[in-house]
């Protein structure tokens, strides 16, 4: 039996915001700039289960829970039911960026912007469907935010090509006008949270990390991370491992058009464009399975689209 509660201490989720930054213009047209970017939230909102079994001599729960020869109802604080969700504002986040632009003006049939970030948030719970692996100890779940990415870099840009200019010539109304667009992405991968499976783990959600053991693995499709690093926890003890220690693939995508406008008559143009999205089909590997005690464990199971090309007419009038 599941019950959610309203912790009755309920305070109202802040956010705080600050930033710092200078902009300069390099030449007429082209600007650069540099900021600081830092937010910090607190009084965020968790789930947590108040009715977690407690610790008992040194152990961290009941080591006959691993066993399987007691059912968890009958040692809970409050006996005969399951897990009790408390909804509760004890969260809390931090982020800090580095961001750059560098931006150009229309001109010359130019125009682009491509803006880098570098940064870090951090906090002990990404939204209020996490739960925390130990309710008695939230401190063990501070880690990179689930929707961490600790570099981007995003461009974009119009270009008209620099061919058949001359709009009074037949060659330039045919074969003139031509523009190239694009977004292109370079993006790290998001935090892993481990998990781990089998019929005498008791109440751990996580495992353990050997010790002196390192997580980086090949980074391959049949293994992303080292697997061997890690292990199950001891009977009586929640795992080690700490929250999203992991990274998954990132981002590197191309998406381009190529697109020009006829006039078909004074108030008819009609548009042609073609357009790729992830134009030179790089593959972008996506899900990884990170379910300790699963057969693949460590293995990449998905890849983000590949190329996908489409082309179509557009009449304005």
């Amino acid at each position: 039996m599941n019950v959610v509660t309203l912790d009755p201490k309920f305070l109202v989720p802040t956010t705080q915001t600050y930033s710092l930054g200078v902009q300069r213009e390099l030449v007429q047209g082209t600007a650069v700039s540099i900021s600081y970017v830092g937010t910090r939230g607190t009084h965020l909102e968790r789930a947590r289960d108040i009715n977690q079994p407690l610790p008992v001599s040194g152990f961290d729960f009941d080591t006959r829970l691993n066993a399987r020869t007691i059912p968890t109802e009958l040692i809970r604080p409050f006996k005969g039911f399951g897990s009790i969700r408390q909804h509760e504002t004890t969260s809390s986040s931090t982020y800090h960026s580095l961001q750059a632009t560098l931006q150009r003006r229309f001109s010359k049939g130019l125009l682009f912007e491509s803006s880098y970030t570098w940064s870090r948030a951090i906090t002990d719970a990404s939204g209020f469907g996490e739960t925390p692996q130990n309710a008695y100890n939230l401190k063990a779940e501070r880690g990179p935010a689930g929707f961490d990415r600790t570099q981007m870099l995003i461009l974009n840009y119009i270009y008209e090509l620099p061919f058949f200019r001359d709009r009074s010539k037949v060659t330039g109304k045919l074969l003139g006008g031509w523009q190239v667009s694009g977004i292109t992405q370079f993006q790290g991968g998001v935090p892993l949270n481990l998990s781990i499976t089998g019929a005498t783990i008791g109440l751990a959600t996580r495992p353990n990390v050997k010790s002196g053991a390192s997580s980086e693995g090949p980074q391959t499709v049949q293994q992303w991370f080292n697997t061997g690093a890690f292990e199950a926890p001891t009977a009586g003890f929640f795992g080690n491992a700490g929250r999203n220690i992991l990274r998954g693939p990132g981002i590197h995508n191309w998406d381009a058009s190529l697109f020009k406008t006829f006039a078909a008559s004074d108030r008819v143009n009609i548009q042609f464009r073609a357009e790729a999205f992830n134009l030179f089909n790089h593959r972008n590997l996506d899900g990884v399975v990170t379910q300790f005690g699963a057969g693949n464990f460590g293995q990449v199971t998905s890849a983000r689209t590949a190329r996908v090309v489409q082309m179509g007419l557009k009449v304005e009038f």
